[in-house]
């Protein structure tokens, strides 16, 4: 009697990585490797969209680069300042590798825009020659943190938008919507010194005792210096005030009369990450870097401009990204215990001033590192984490709060990799593995509440010593928690790719060979899309409506399952006949599906559909027209000859064309019967 065929149907097919267990051993939903893979809203398996710049800063081509003793001076063949976009701005740090190599410099500073067309930085010694060619030039300063901030501009009486992003060489800088960029200077004014008194004046200066201050120009005073940070010691009038070397220290002498130039004050140190919070139409940033202190922008004073948080603020590193009982909430990077929270919406109170205060946060508990994030506010709750441990801030007063210790094993790798999910959810990385606030309704069941369950090898994978730098951030477009990782498959030094979990089919994937510093998101005609701050200074964005990455670079998309026993049954053996996909077509598409049957060598198939034409009713023309047809969801099937237990399949896709959703998969095989050589236990 003839066999008959069977078919196995896996619809909706939407899982995702899981690399818990051997790939011989995975639930036939779950996948070996998932790459530049989103999920649709139905579990289709999407190829995502391309990544391109979001900013105006391509580098047009050199005309030549001459030099004056030591300075050199390059001439582009086109604008690279305008009056609304800054390619280079003074003070960047670049890379430049010259046809001569005493023009070239690693970490050269921008001394100089002489010309709209120009820039000039400097060299060791003055090259022999007059002149050379340029090779290339690049910044070498990274994106260490980005926001999308809106604000209201009564001037236009509408909101605004811009994109902040600040750089590792302290540099932070205001994009508009079309990617034009400009530095953010910081904030000066004019102050006289009096020997008497040891008075610095500055009318209407605003300050408190404990304001960090500092100063870019002296005049004739002696007993200070630029670009030092001191603090205000004393207030005797609203025009006046004295300083001290340390806050809280006693009065530094004033030796002479003089004049100069505050800052509130300058940054000193190189950043590693920053952090930002909005209330009353301003955006507070947090950075690391002992002697960086935290900056206020507000467009609606002065739209060019940073100052430093007034009130005696903190020297924070990080603050809550949303107030939490009307208040902003910074750390210390001196005091590592305490917790600070600013007066009722004023980010320019800190310390005790008006209603301010601190809390103290876990003394004693063992951290060798304190506060290292504050979670966005949870369903009226506040939590802080630190590297072992999470504590929860229960009341709704700041005055009740109640300080509860959640967890003993479980803390926090950093602020950067904390996402809040709408209103809905907290995600955030641990030493251990990627939590979820909101699966752990009990609250003490921390160190069981992993949504990294199915890729902990991977995890275990990543650079250790770089999670602290990983960077979070939630794309509702997409139902997707993005984080930024170091791993050792492309450049364990750098966050080298991302992964994906989706929020829908808690499921992840990953998009390889991808360097991001730093993630935000961008909300552009109502639809969130992804920010990356790149390595190279520059911003980037995803979602772009094609299929290729930056300079036309196709999308290596690369889904490949477990071994799938379409009977069910490892032991027996089938005879495969045809294989294929339950997809819906879009446009002009290409992939490649290879298939290995048990451990023999794999069998490539090619699904290629380029329809062209016009479709009945819409845009056909009878007598001028070729009828085409409508894409619909169906099954596409391709024989294949195999003998074995189990089959793998993958799909491949390495072209420009649009995407093909893929819904399920479909085998068709002949039942054979269990293998001869097996032995069952109960023979044993």
């Amino acid at each position: 009697m003839a066999q008959r065929t069977r078919k196995y149907l896996k619809s909706p097919w939407t899982g995702g990585i899981n690399d818990s267990v051997d790939a011989g051993l995975l639930p036939d939903n779950d996948l070996v490797q998932a790459d530049n893979v989103t999920l649709g809203i139905s579990g289709s398996r999407l190829k995502r969209e391309g990544i391109s710049y979001f900013d105006q800063l391509t580098v047009p081509a050199a005309t030549s680069v001459t030099r004056s003793s030591t300075t050199v001076t390059i001439t582009f063949a086109s604008n690279i300042e305008t009056l609304s976009n800054k390619i280079f701005v003074v003070g960047e740090k670049i890379n430049v590798v010259c046809a001569d190599a005493q023009f070239s410099r690693s970490d050269a500073v921008v001394s100089a825009v002489p010309a709209a067309n120009q820039i000039q930085y400097v060299v060791a010694s003055a090259p022999t020659a007059a002149s050379t060619t340029l090779t290339t030039i690049t910044r070498t300063a990274s994106i260490v943190g980005i926001k999308d901030f809106w604000y209201y501009d009564p001037s236009s009486d509408a909101k605004n938008q811009y994109i902040i992003a600040v750089n590792s060489d302290a540099q932070v800088f205001r994009f508009t919507i079309n990617g034009e960029r400009i530095l953010l200077t910081n904030k000066t004014n004019a102050v006289t010194f009096t020997d008497a008194g040891d008075l610095v004046t500055l009318t209407a200066h605003g300050l408190v005792i404990g304001d960090p201050v500092g100063f870019t120009v002296i005049t004739s005073t002696t007993g200070i210096s630029t670009n030092t940070t001191y603090y205000v010691q004393s207030v005797p009038s609203a025009d006046t005030f004295t300083l001290s070397a340390t806050r809280g220290g006693s009065l530094l002498p004033l030796t002479t009369n003089g004049s100069g130039t505050l800052v509130s004050p300058q940054f000193t140190q190189d950043i590693n990450s920053a952090s930002f919070s909005v209330m009353n139409e301003k955006l507070v940033i947090t950075f690391d870097g002992i002697d960086n202190f935290p900056k206020c922008f507000d467009p609606q004073t002065d739209a060019t401009v940073i100052r430093g948080v007034l009130g005696a603020c903190p020297n924070a590193s990080i603050i809550c990204e949303a107030p939490h009982l009307g208040r902003a909430w910074m750390n210390d990077k001196t005091i590592k215990e305490q917790l600070f929270y600013s007066g009722s919406y004023d980010f320019d109170k800190w310390n005790g001033y008006d209603d301010s205060g601190v809390l103290n946060i876990g003394y004693g508990d063992g951290s060798p590192s304190g506060i290292n994030a504050i979670h966005p506010p949870f369903k009226g709750n506040l939590f802080v984490t630190k590297s072992s441990s999470i504590y929860r801030l229960d009341g709704a007063y700041v005055e009740d709060i109640n300080i509860i210790q959640v967890s003993t094993g479980i803390g926090g790798v950093g602020h950067q990799a904390v996402a809040s999910i709408d209103l809905d959810d907290v995600a955030y990385m641990s030493y251990k593995g990627i939590h979820s606030l909101a699966a752990t309704s009990a609250y003490g069941a921390f160190e069981g509440s992993f949504i990294s369950d199915k890729i902990q090898t991977a995890f275990s994978e990543w650079t250790s010593g770089r999670l602290k730098y990983t960077s979070a951030i939630y794309i509702p477009t997409l139902n997707s928690i993005f984080f930024s990782i170091a791993s050792a498959d492309f450049d364990d030094e750098n966050q080298d790719s991302l992964w994906l979990f989706n929020t829908k089919f808690k499921e992840w994937s990953r998009w390889p060979n991808i360097q991001a510093k730093s993630l935000g998101r961008y909300d552009a005609d109502g639809k969130a899309k992804l920010l990356i701050g790149r390595y190279d200074g520059r911003v980037a964005v995803a979602q772009n409506g094609d299929y290729t990455d930056y300079d036309n670079t196709a999308i290596q998309y690369t889904v490949k399952s477990g071994t799938i026993y379409s009977d069910g049954n490892p032991d027996s053996v089938k005879a495969f006949k045809r294989v294929g996909f339950i997809l819906r077509p879009k446009g002009d598409y290409s992939f490649t599906a290879r298939v290995k049957v048990d451990n023999y060598e794999s069998q490539a198939m090619n699904f290629i559909q380029s329809p062209g034409g016009a479709l009945l009713g819409v845009d056909f023309y009878l007598g001028v027209s070729n009828l085409a047809f409508s894409n619909v969801l169906a099954p596409f099937t391709l024989p294949i000859d195999g003998i074995g237990r189990g089959i793998q399949l993958t799909i491949e896709n390495t072209s420009v064309e649009q995407q093909v959703e893929i819904y399920g998969l479909v085998i068709e095989y002949e039942q054979a019967s269990d293998s001869q050589e097996t032995v069952g236990s109960q023979d044993l």
